[in-house]
């Protein structure tokens, strides 16, 4: 599903937020990388240096292959423009691309640290992993308001970021190539941290929706140790890494593969490297809608960069043991059943809809129940709403909810849920309010002009509480700090979820967010499933 010009104006008038800021020249600054030197560019107390290459360009033959060591320049690079975004669709912040020249990361630094080493944060973005870039996001305003390093990274996506063919894993059993690109983009940060103004030993990983979902296998993957300090997780459980055998993705390929006219033979990789981006683009168009569809390419059980489902390698323990920061927002369903819906289609929900999502979600024998009593009109107020609550609390709130549970066992654990109502940036739509979408704290962790003409004074409040916990928890793996309502750590017995509400940021009662959610009933649906019973 594309997402639409309605969504997209409502989307870019967020991406206000994300920092348009009149630009104050002062000199121009200078990094010194592994590869050479570049010219940045400093303007209302940070320095810029955009469009780095981490790793040189996955084309031609390095096409599916792991990610290779960026080339040297001669003189000085100029780093003042953001680079090429990975082949990807039209979305609601960019229209299509079609290079695959595209592994580049941009490096927000702010210029009052007093020679202070300080806090390195990669910022991975979301999008389904078809879609997105890490220049869509302007760390600056993070930057400054955080007293922190911040880097976005791009990474391969789509398919050619998960492909997976019998020819390729000769080459090398490793797959997940856009999760390799994470990796890389990691240890460049890593190497460079000094020279950034971090620490090298603080770097937090955090990011949002499939970024959340690849902060979860820099948890859990082998190949990311050593790289990361703390992991943040916004709206991104581990719930897609838990059922993908890397044998489904390959049998995909295959398809693919033949319908290019590539056949399962000694000369089938070779034949896929010499079709056109667009070739490949034009036979994989993406599709976002999750309340009927599982997303096609994401990362796979490959035994390397994922050793297992990331469900059995977090209950064991087989964990990077590093603080952990998981949570989403209260309303993350409603942003898809509008897409869905009420965007993509003009309506809203029916009894039919309702029924076969339901199904999908827990089977013939229970939809019954789930359509009639639990995620009822009658309860929620209207099918739209049920819907997306359901979408909300299967796919989101008690995924995340089961991962933090089995994280606080082996290491320093912190729960959340966003929680305004009255968040801007939904798209207008007379079938409900987009509450607490999925999506929408990234205004309030990427702020721009401060205070926000997009926010209330309550809202102001709770973005700057939002940005110091994020802040905090990067600098010292633990997002309490002076002036702030206290965070509890998460543990098991009492399972407090901290609210991010304006005016009411609080630690959630014994049960509440487990009652609000329906966690006991997933709990069992997802247990049944384990056993083959539904």
């Amino acid at each position: 599903m594309r997402l639409t010009s309605t969504l997209g104006r409502s989307i870019s008038a967020l991406a206000l937020a994300f920092g348009a800021s009149t630009l104050a020249q002062a000199a121009d600054p200078i990094l010194h990388t592994d590869q050479g030197q570049a010219r940045g560019i400093a303007s209302n107390g940070v320095s810029r240096f955009l469009g780095l290459p981490f790793a040189a360009p996955p084309v031609g033959d390095l096409r599916w292959k792991a990610p290779q060591a960026p080339a040297a320049w001669p003189g000085v690079r100029d780093a003042t423009q953001f680079a090429n975004v990975c082949p990807q669709e039209p979305s609601a912040f960019s229209g299509r691309s079609e290079t695959e020249d595209c592994l580049y990361l941009n490096v927000y630094r702010p210029d009052n640290s007093n020679g202070q080493a300080l806090p390195v944060m990669v910022w991975i973005h979301g999008g389904g992993y078809v879609l997105g870039a890490g220049s869509y996001y302007d760390g600056a305003p993070l930057a400054r308001q955080a007293k922190a390093v911040v880097v976005t990274v791009n990474y391969r996506l789509g398919v050619f970021g998960f492909m997976a063919l019998p020819g390729l894993q000769a080459e090398s059993a490793a797959a997940n190539y856009g999760i390799q690109d994470q990796q890389a983009a990691l240890r460049w940060v890593k190497q460079h941290a000094s020279r950034l103004g971090g620490d090298p030993n603080r770097v937090t990983v955090f990011g949002q929706s499939a970024g959340g979902n690849s902060a979860c296998v820099h948890v859990v993957s082998p190949g990311s140790a050593g790289l990361f300090n703390g992991a943040i997780s916004e709206s991104g459980p581990c719930v897609l890494l838990r059922n993908v055998p890397l044998a489904q993705i390959r049998d995909q390929s295959e398809v693919l593969a033949q319908s290019l006219g590539c056949p399962g033979d000694a000369n089938q990789v070779a034949c896929m490297r010499q079709k056109s981006t667009v070739a490949l683009m034009n036979a994989t168009p993406p599709d976002l809608d999750i309340i009927y569809n599982k997303p096609a390419w994401v990362p796979a059980i490959d035994g390397v960069v994922l050793p297992d489902a990331a469900d059995k390698l977090i209950q064991s323990g087989r964990i990077n043991k590093v603080p952990v920061m998981f949570g989403g927002n209260h309303d993350e369903g409603r942003l898809f059943v509008a897409l869905t819906f009420h965007l993509g289609q003009q309506r809203g929900v029916t009894a039919a809809d309702h029924s076969l999502a339901m199904r999908g979600m827990v089977g013939p024998a229970l939809a019954p129940l789930f359509t009639d009593v639990l995620y009822s009109a009658a309860r929620y107020g209207s099918l739209d709403k049920a819907l997306a609550a359901a979408v909300t609390d299967n796919f989101y709130a008690c995924s995340s909810l089961g991962d933090v549970k089995s994280l606080s066992s082996f290491t320093k654990t912190f729960a959340f849920e966003f929680n305004d109502p009255n968040a801007p940036g939904a798209a207008p739509d007379p079938y409900f309010a987009w509450n607490a979408y999925h999506s929408a704290e990234l205004a309030y962790i990427f702020q721009g002009e401060t205070p926000s003409p997009l926010f209330t004074p309550a809202q102001q409040t709770l973005a700057d509480q939002m940005v110091k916990y994020w802040a905090n928890f990067a600098a010292k793996g633990d997002p309490n700090g002076s002036g702030l309502p206290h965070w509890s750590r998460f543990n098991k017995l009492g399972t407090p979820v901290q609210n991010l509400a304006p005016g009411a940021v609080t630690t959630m009662g014994l049960g509440q967010f487990e009652r609000d959610h329906q966690c006991g009933v997933w709990a069992t649906v997802h247990a049944l499933r384990r056993l083959n019973a539904l």
